[in-house]
């Protein structure tokens, strides 16, 4: 797991000035003022939107400098924001730079590795009672509907329409509905209204597995233990060693595109070896 990224504050975010401050307001007649009023209320509305655009920006910074990685302390998360203002009001650092980059950069990095070990530590315990309460959640499930199938890979379904068109292969992409959710049925992501298309060779290897089960037109629930999930990883909405529960309908299978020159290769003979037999099994071998 990659922690400690760049230290810089905008990662390709533009910068953005907004004059608040408008020309000296004229006399209005009474024929504007319904006009005047509705500049008014979106001059509001634009100060209102602005301030969720720099909460939000502040809360994209954070997030991607790494620096929740170094799992702060009250007293040192005031430190920073000191350090954060002065750089937003344009003043100096506190120290000169050259100084003490280096032992900075030093104490980062093992703060981080600390951090690091800490948090790996508490997230396996996490994983663990989440493991058990899904491997009893998949038992119970499948002691109540008979119509569950289990896979040797550990993946258990439930193919609700088998679908007549093509089914998919690793090497290909699909078009799909989804809504994936956890244990206690808190959905995590959905694709709503709108298909979504992904590559197979990309995703989960549950969600691999299962969905080279159906052909389109197919729908299915798959019951993904963490193993064939996210493991012991810790993100957002998914807890670590999360058994998963996704309803999907494969719409579409997307066959890859073959370039001109694979299609010129492929019409070529295949080559032989010297004395090879003119018997098509004597590869099978």
């Amino acid at each position: 797991m990659e922690v400690l990224k760049k230290f810089s504050v905008f990662y390709g975010i533009g910068c953005f000035a907004t004059s608040l401050f408008g020309a000296p307001a004229e006399k209005q007649t009474s024929d504007s003022t319904a006009s005047v009023a509705k500049e008014t209320a979106s001059k509001k509305e634009t100060v209102a939107d602005s301030k969720v655009y720099f909460k939000v920006l502040g809360w994209m910074n954070t997030m991607q400098s790494g620096i929740r990685s170094l799992d702060l302390s009250a007293d040192e998360q005031s430190v920073y924001m000191e350090g954060a203002r002065l750089a937003l009001e344009g003043k100096e650092a506190p120290t000169k730079l050259g100084d003490i980059m280096e032992p900075m950069q030093k104490f980062l990095k093992d703060r981080s590795a600390e951090s690091e070990k800490k948090r790996m530590a508490e997230v396996k315990v996490i994983a663990a009672e989440n493991r058990k309460k899904g491997e009893e959640f998949i038992k119970k499930t499948m002691e109540a509907n008979k119509n569950l199938k289990k896979s040797a890979s550990g993946l258990v379904y439930e193919i609700t329409k088998a679908g007549s068109g093509a089914k998919a292969n690793e090497e290909d992409s699909v078009e799909i509905y989804y809504k994936g959710s956890l244990i206690d049925g808190k959905v995590f992501d959905e694709s709503k209204e709108k298909t979504v298309t992904f590559p197979l060779n990309g995703v989960i290897p549950g969600i691999k597995e299962g969905l080279q089960l159906l052909s389109e037109g197919g729908k299915a629930t798959l019951y993904i233990p963490d193993n064939l999930g996210y493991g012991e990883y810790d993100i957002p909405g998914i807890p670590a060693g999360s058994t998963l529960v996704f309803d999907v309908e494969v719409v579409k299978v997307v066959k890859p595109m073959k370039s001109a020159g694979a299609d010129k290769e492929a019409s070529k003979p295949a080559p032989t070896d010297k004395g090879a037999s003119n018997n098509p099994a004597a590869s099978a071998k």
